[in-house]
């Protein structure tokens, strides 16, 4: 169980430094001309060498998912509204999957856990394999997009509830 604890607490902060990372970046896209390219520019450089680094063992697995992770949360949050226009598609997908995903980040391990269990680890690459990967990411966004409607989908009412009574103003809304 100790074991457990301890990377759920290293994949915890994994998803807090990209979404800090990609919200902090995003920022950056607000820049004019060769500021903003210099931005995406650095945000792809340092994804692609985490990529070559965690490939060829210059980096080890910890420290490698967030070489790899963050960097590319940023790329994505710059690039998601390249044409500064939020209603294009990279930024409507960006918001639905940011809707839901704590709750992916949250139920995600059971479902692989479970998966894993009942149909076994060892695949070698195949068909059968590729399809039953495929169906399990299928499996982990369809459930965790369920839960999110349950739990996430109510966060604005609940901290308003909070808020009233706890006599706090909160100014911050989560995305709808």
């Amino acid at each position: 169980l100790l074991i457990f604890s301890v990377w759920m607490l290293h994949y915890f902060a994994l998803w807090v430094l990209g979404g800090l990372g990609a919200l902090y970046l995003e920022r950056a896209q607000r820049a004019d001309g060769a500021a903003k390219t210099f931005w995406r520019a650095l945000a792809i450089a340092v994804t692609l060498a985490g990529f070559v680094g965690v490939r060829l063992g210059w980096i080890p697995s910890p420290v490698g998912d967030y070489a790899v992770a963050v960097p590319l949360a940023v790329s994505l949050a710059l690039y998601s509204r390249a044409n500064g226009n939020s209603t294009s598609l990279g930024a409507r997908l960006g918001a639905f999957f940011a809707g839901f995903s704590y709750s992916l980040y949250l139920t995600h391990f059971l479902i692989v856990l479970l998966f894993a269990h009942f149909l076994g680890s060892d695949h070698r690459p195949s068909v059968q394999s590729i399809s039953l990967w495929g169906a399990l990411v299928l499996l982990c966004v369809g459930l965790s997009y369920a839960f999110s409607r349950l739990t996430e989908r109510h966060t604005n009412a609940a901290r308003d509830f909070l808020g009233q009574k706890l006599k706090l103003k909160l100014t911050y809304r989560a995305y709808q």
